[in-house]
């Protein structure tokens, strides 16, 4: 069985792929996700019933993880307002 992690993981994705074209948000992507929205939707269909099939344990392990990542991201990374996403010299691949 998935994990929750997993789960939260590939839910927040499959939002993403929903909700990024009407905004505008990949309007100059060179990728169009073929059959959109259909895909998104199934796979949040199927991650809900795998979510139902879940135990107890499981559930409370991954909302620790989650609790525990989010302390991070509010004490260490939000304090730095961007600066911990920036790559001073970010590498420029010269094939693409």
């Amino acid at each position: 069985m998935l994990s929750y992690g997993r789960i939260f993981y590939s839910s927040g994705r499959d939002r993403a792929a929903l909700f990024a074209r009407p905004t505008g948000a990949t309007a100059h992507s060179p990728y169009k996700m073929p059959f959109w929205p259909l895909p998104p939707i199934l796979a949040l269909g199927s991650l809900g019933y795998i979510f139902t099939q879940q135990t107890g344990p499981l559930l409370k392990v991954t909302l620790i993880t989650i609790a525990i990542g989010l302390l991070y991201w509010l004490i260490v990374i939000l304090p730095q307002h961007g600066r911990a996403w920036n790559l001073r010299q970010a590498a420029v691949d010269e094939a693409a």
